[in-house]
């Protein structure tokens, strides 16, 4: 099927009619599918092309809208933190990528921390360890943890701080053990972040 040619066109008209004719959503899987389409045409054997690309593009397209929200929350600019937070957790809803809808959870809270909303950061917190509880990732959990651990600390409850720091701290230790490299387990464990945990575990 080339650009110039016949099939091409009829091919283009019926893909804009059926992109035009549904939700948004569901355009987008058009597009998609039509994409898978018109690489196989040629040769059948690009499908594999394609869909490696796909898989690569939206993992790396998630990460990097997360690294954009940390980026402008640690910039102070709430306005653009909120904006890529908020597109990061209507990708991950809509493919149910849970890892990083409890990250966009948490990325929630810290802007609402930011804008002095500490009853609304502490349900985005409790919203992303839902998650977590039903779809474990260590790695989001601790972190989620050692955010409410100092939200409650500020907010004055010990009790509920302590427990947060010292189930984020088992979970720091957990990932530590695996780490076989010396110096990337040191390097982890001597973090600020890490080193919040731990402070927090044992002073609180």
């Amino acid at each position: 099927m080339l650009f110039n040619g016949f099939q091409y066109w009829i091919f283009f008209l019926i893909v804009v009619v059926l992109f035009y004719s549904v939700r948004f959503r569901l355009g987008k899987l058009i597009l998609l599918c039509a994409s898978y389409i018109f690489y196989m045409w040629w040769d059948p054997r690009f499908i594999v092309l394609i869909l490696i690309s796909t898989v690569v593009d939206y993992f790396l397209g998630i990460r990097l809208e997360a690294a954009k929200a940390e980026h402008w929350l640690r910039q102070g600019d709430l306005g653009k933190a909120k904006e890529f937070s908020e597109t990061l957790f209507s990708t991950a809803s809509s493919f149910k990528t849970r890892k990083y809808v409890a990250v966009a959870h948490r990325l929630r809270s810290e802007i609402a921390i930011a804008e002095g909303k500490p009853e609304v950061a502490r349900a985005q917190y409790r919203a992303a360890l839902d998650v977590l509880d039903e779809f474990p990732v260590p790695v989001v959990r601790w972190r989620v943890l050692a955010g409410l651990g100092k939200l409650l600390s500020t907010s004055g409850d010990a009790e509920g701080s302590l427990k947060a720091f010292n189930e984020a701290k088992k979970i720091v230790e957990e990932i530590a053990a695996n780490v076989s490299d010396n110096s990337l387990r040191t390097t982890f464990m001597e973090s600020k972040a890490v080193q919040e945990v731990m402070s927090g575990a044992k002073e609180v």
